[in-house]
Formats: C-alpha cells, sequence, structure tokens
C-alpha cells in the first residue's frame, strides 16, 4: 500500500525566438507543458511518471527505483539515460535555452525524447560524506531507439557513468555509450564518449564537457564551456561557449554558439530566462538568436 497519495507537480515552459537566419523569423509557442506524478510505495522503493502535452502528447518518464542500499539502487523504466553531465538536467535547472549542441546531436534520440530511453540500470554511491559521495556510478542497459518504442534491433544499448567529487562543489565525470541506432531500416553500430567537470556553489558556477563519438563511419565531436555568477540569490548571468562538428573530418560541418544570458526568479515559482546567441555556421552562414522562456511551475 502506498505510504501517501503522490505527488503533483508540473510546468508550463512559454518561449518568444528570433532567428536572423530564417529571415528574422520570430513567434511566440508553447514549447513544454509538463504534469508530474511522483511518491513512495515504501521507505526503499519510489516511482515517478512525467507527461508532456505540448504538441503530441506522450509519456516522458516512467519508472520505479528500489533503493535498499547506499551504494546498490536499481531503476527500471523510462528515463534520462545516465550519459554526461548535462543531459540529466531538467529544462528547469538549465541555465540557458536550449541544451548544447553535443547533447542534442550526440546523445541517441535525444532531440524527439529528450535523452531517454527504456531500460534498467544499477546506481550509487561509495565513500559516503555529509551531502554527497566521493565517488558515483550509474550503468545500464537500454532499448536504444527512443522513448515509447520497443527495440528496433538486435542490439542492446549500453550506458555508463562514472562521478568522482573530490569536494562536494565539484564533479569530474566520464561517460561511455555502445549500441545500435537504426534508421531508414539501417542499422548502423554507434558509441559516444565524454568527459567533463562541474564546479558550483552559491555564487559560481563553470561546466565544461567533450561529448564525441562515431555512427557508422562517421566521427562527430563537440564541447561546451558555461560560467554563470549570481549577483544577487534571484539573478544569474551567464556566459557560454558551444561548439560542434557533425564531421570531424570535414570542418565545413562545424557550428559554434556563443551565447549571453540572464536568469531571473521573478517568484519562486516562476522564472524569467533571456538568451542572446551569435552563431557561426560554415554551411548556413552566422546568424543572431534570441530567446526568451518563461517558466510557471507548481
Amino acid at each position: 500500500m502506498l505510504e501517501k497519495l503522490p505527488d503533483i507537480s508540473g510546468y508550463i515552459n512559454m518561449r518568444y525566438q528570433y532567428n536572423s537566419a530564417d529571415g528574422g523569423s520570430n513567434s511566440f509557442d508553447i514549447r513544454r507543458v509538463r504534469l508530474s506524478l511522483q511518491g513512495n510505495i515504501n521507505p526503499q522503493i519510489d516511482y515517478k511518471l512525467q507527461a508532456e502535452f505540448a504538441y503530441t502528447p506522450k509519456i516522458l518518464d516512467a519508472f520505479v527505483q528500489w533503493k535498499p542500499l547506499n551504494a546498490l539502487n536499481i531503476k527500471a523504466g523510462q528515463y534520462k539515460l545516465p550519459f554526461s553531465i548535462e543531459n540529466p538536467y531538467s529544462p528547469l535547472k538549465l541555465e540557458t535555452a536550449d541544451y548544447s549542441q553535443a547533447v542534442n546531436e550526440l546523445i541517441p534520440y535525444s532531440n524527439g525524447a529528450g535523452g531517454r530511453d527504456i531500460g534498467v540500470s544499477l546506481w550509487g554511491g561509495f565513500l559516503k560524506k555529509e551531502g554527497y559521495n566521493l565517488i558515483d556510478y550509474n550503468v545500464g542497459v537500454f532499448n536504444g531507439s527512443g522513448i515509447n518504442n520497443l527495440d528496433n534491433n538486435k542490439k542492446k544499448s549500453f550506458v555508463g557513468t562514472l562521478s568522482i567529487h573530490p569536494v562536494k562543489e565539484l564533479t569530474i565525470a566520464g561517460s561511455y555509450y555502445f549500441g545500435g541506432i537504426t534508421k531508414n531500416s539501417l542499422t548502423e553500430d554507434a558509441y559516444r564518449f565524454s568527459g567533463g567537470i562541474r564546479y558550483e556553489n552559491d555564487r559560481w558556477l563553470f561546466r565544461s564537457e567533450y561529448i564525441g563519438g562515431k555512427t557508422g563511419r562517421v566521427r562527430s565531436g563537440g564541447y561546451y564551456a558555461i560560467a554563470g555568477f549570481r549577483f544577487i540569490p534571484k539573478l544569474q548571468g551567464v556566459l557560454k561557449y558551444d561548439s560542434y562538428q557533425h564531421d570531424i573530418h570535414d570542418k565545413d560541418t562545424r557550428s559554434t554558439h556563443y551565447i549571453v544570458g540572464l536568469n531571473y526568479s521573478v517568484i519562486r515559482y516562476l522564472q524569467l530566462q533571456v538568451n542572446y546567441a551569435y552563431r557561426e555556421n560554415r554551411m548556413a552562414g552566422n546568424s543572431n538568436y534570441i530567446a526568451l522562456q518563461l517558466f510557471a511551475a507548481f
């Protein structure tokens, strides 16, 4: 029997965009409308269900966790892949309007599924300190075909992340992914790897990560670096450098974004985000991009 009724939460993400690359196109849209239910079955077992209602309604997260030990826990269902430092971030926690290019392009099914898949994983930590572990790990096996889909090939995808925290504010992490990606009835081997560092306290933020990999015969790679500072508890300024190259042997496939942003918590459940990006693209040309986002959470 449930210990209590599930907690209900969610948010609406409204957005305005301007892009000079599209002839100065600009538009308002409702980017995300999410509703989440989560709770405990008993002290060791919890669950979460999250649905997206913007555009085409779909289930994003649906998983159960059994947490018997600090060093060994089991998670099963549909959820974000344990790959990279940035991918697990919720849009509510992300410091910029968009995920880094390498995250969007190299984490399988990231664009359509938000970096999610269906599978089972083991996770936990060792050498527990006050409020954190010196070492955390997360390894799993997944279908490799995105959300709400059966496996579309004979290969499973294997994912793992190892994180080290010398102090509570500092994370040094590496991830690896190997599996098969099927598109247009063609299945290709795919592997990904990442390495990065994050430092964050009440005032300062620094995060940087390289993500690379190979799909079939194409090798790709990208990296980003973001720095942030809280002028006051409610106002954060950020600078971000974000570069990605679809084919590391072809410089014309490189795209680089220079981003300046502000995040302002109007009140506890209302957050405003403003981004300006100068985008360099060897094939499409350079452009200016502005995004204004408003998150209303409950």
